[in-house]
């Protein structure tokens, strides 16, 4: 195959469209990321761990530290004259001084702030109120006379049928007792706190 000439692969200056910068006032969550490189006589890795929870990712950081101190290199390190040990509360690093590259170990637990796009939000909405919306149904059916009589294999079909939440929202959506029930809830809410609101002091003056 020839090679591409410089005029195939560059594109010329009217080409260049800059895409406008998108808006980032979104909510803010934080991502725990659990980071771990190491070597050892000529083999080396690394890996990187998301977490949304800090309780999961604290309990990653303290699992693999202790599975490389117990079954990795540390201990036979620890005997030689150049090792060297740092530690603080989220991190935890060794190596042998003068074999860094050939003979180190580190783990650290990084936590970063995240913006949540309303596209992400929205997704991350959805698996949670399916997820509850499946609780019930099981919660539901289970004690029915015509789930009694399913095989093991029909009841584990229903209760993991992706098509139960989906089927719900419809018919929620399609029920004008429940849009009346909801605004209804809204109104009265909104009236409430707009009275609350209205008798505090205002601190603008």
């Amino acid at each position: 195959m020839e090679d591409l000439g410089l005029d195939f692969v560059i594109m010329s200056p009217e080409m260049l469209i800059p895409l406008p910068a998108p808006k980032q006032d979104y909510p803010q969550a934080t991502l725990y990321i659990v980071a771990s490189h190491w070597a050892s006589d000529g083999e080396y890795g690394s890996y990187e761990i998301p977490f949304t929870s800090l309780i999961d990712a604290q309990r990653q950081f303290h699992d693999d530290l202790r599975e490389e101190q117990d079954g990795g290199s540390i201990d036979s390190w620890r005997q030689k004259s150049q090792f060297v040990e740092e530690e603080t509360q989220n991190s935890y690093e060794c190596y042998l001084d003068g074999e860094y590259c050939e003979n180190h170990f580190s783990i650290e637990l990084k936590s970063f702030s995240l913006p949540m796009a309303p596209c992400f939000m929205e997704n991350v909405a959805g698996l949670w109120q399916g997820k509850n919306m499946q609780e019930d149904f099981r919660e539901q059916v289970e004690d029915w006379e015509e789930f009694q009589e399913l095989t093991v294999s029909q009841r584990e079909r229903l209760l993991a049928s992706p098509d139960f939440p989906r089927r719900l929202l419809a018919q929620l959506r399609s029920s004008s007792a429940y849009q009346e029930a909801y605004w209804e809830a809204v109104s009265e809410v909104a009236a409430a706190l707009l009275t609350e609101i209205s008798r505090q002091p205002d601190t603008d003056k």
